[in-house]
């Protein structure tokens, strides 16, 4: 069967592979390797059968990471003034 995964959309997109139901388990797939390559084995949700589903699951990854990206960066400004350098917090005093 044709499988979309959507494990590494962040790094490398959505891929495509021929892969096989993996024995005594319906939510994990394995994708056999060709010349030297191993069997990659993918579970439920990183793969779909359906692109559109795949789409819909790689918008969610992009959303929850750009979310994370802007808190770091909330926390980053939060401890750097505006030149950019570390603000310098003395806690010699206590």
């Amino acid at each position: 069967m044709k499988i979309f995964v959507t494990r590494y959309v962040l790094t490398k997109g959505i891929l495509v592979f021929e892969a096989e139901a993996a024995e005594g388990c319906e939510n994990m797939v394995v994708v056999k390797g060709g010349a030297g390559r191993f069997r990659t084995y993918f579970h439920k949700p990183y793969w779909y059968t359906s692109l559109d589903e795949a789409i819909a699951h790689a918008r969610k990854i992009l959303e929850k990471k750009v979310s994370s990206l802007e808190t770091s960066l909330m926390k980053f400004q939060s401890i750097t003034n505006k030149s950019g350098w570390p603000r310098v917090k003395d806690e010699s005093a206590n």
